[in-house]
């Protein structure tokens, strides 16, 4: 089958991992029958998850950011798109918001992975301009330059190149891997200000790259508070959270009002 073709929101996880290992032993040496027995078990997300807070715990000698340059951390992120964003994206589309979502010209996947949530995107907003961000010089940059050129979304690596307005902004599972989330934050809405924010945090759950403490400013916030804290902060730079029957309001779907500032939507 044309890859193009590909459904990402409605093929079988198995039939998407399959068509993922090609692409990236593509690029990198693989052993893919050892893949598809660990993507059936917790154990790469065990043992990286172990190292991660082994590491944190002395992280004035260890890199903490070491994990994520596992060679089968690629795993987990995949298994991350079809239990968790590819479901968000799937609550969205039901959800009573959708319609006034659905013609958005500028969306944009923050933190986007194996880029797979930005290409399910791109499907169902077709019209629209989509941005993938990510890290250079990652091995999950390289697999997202060919699923950008195939799929006909934006690869960037800063929200500072975007340069039109944004209509959404999708973060799934990626706030609670930043040390200082809130300043992050400030720093989306004072460069783009989306109109919607379309967020799945995990703040306040065991796993790797998840902080036990979060930074604010300076201030030390505990991982069990810092969840109302940054809704707090959404409330306050002028963001409702639009009730729309989503269960469990995962994801919530932030909407900015008319008190926005609007002096930030345009940068020239």
């Amino acid at each position: 089958m044309d890859r193009r073709l590909m459904d990402f929101l409605k093929e079988k996880p198995q039939v998407l991992f399959e068509y993922f290992l090609k692409d990236y032993g593509s690029l990198f040496e693989i052993n893919p029958e050892e893949c598809r027995v660990i993507r059936k078990t917790n154990k790469i997300f065990l043992e990286l998850s172990e190292k991660w807070y082994d590491d944190l715990s002395n992280r004035s000698t260890r890199n903490i950011y070491e994990v994520y340059n596992h060679d089968l951390y690629f795993i987990d992120i995949f298994n991350c798109f079809v239990s968790y964003s590819r479901d968000y994206i799937k609550r969205i589309i039901k959800s009573s918001h959708f319609q006034e979502l659905k013609d958005a010209k500028v969306i944009v996947d923050i933190g986007c992975g194996i880029s797979y949530s930005t290409c399910l995107l791109k499907q169902i907003f077709p019209e629209a301009k989509v941005y993938a961000i990510n890290l250079k010089d990652t091995k999950q940059w390289k697999l997202c330059e060919i699923m950008a050129e195939r799929f006909d979304f934006h690869l960037i690596e800063s929200i500072n190149e975007i340069e039109e307005p944004v209509d959404i902004l999708f973060a799934s599972e990626y706030f609670e891997h930043i040390e200082k989330p809130i300043e992050h934050l400030d720093d989306i809405i004072n460069t783009i200000n989306p109109k919607h924010m379309i967020l799945a945090n995990s703040f306040n759950t065991w796993g790797m790259g998840h902080f036990i403490k979060y930074d604010m400013y300076g201030t030390i916030i505990n991982q069990d508070k810092i969840s109302r804290i940054f809704n707090q902060h959404l409330m306050k730079n002028h963001y409702d959270n639009i009730k729309c029957g989503i269960w469990n309001n995962k994801p919530m779907i932030w909407k900015r009002n008319d008190q926005s500032k609007t002096s930030s939507l345009y940068r020239f």
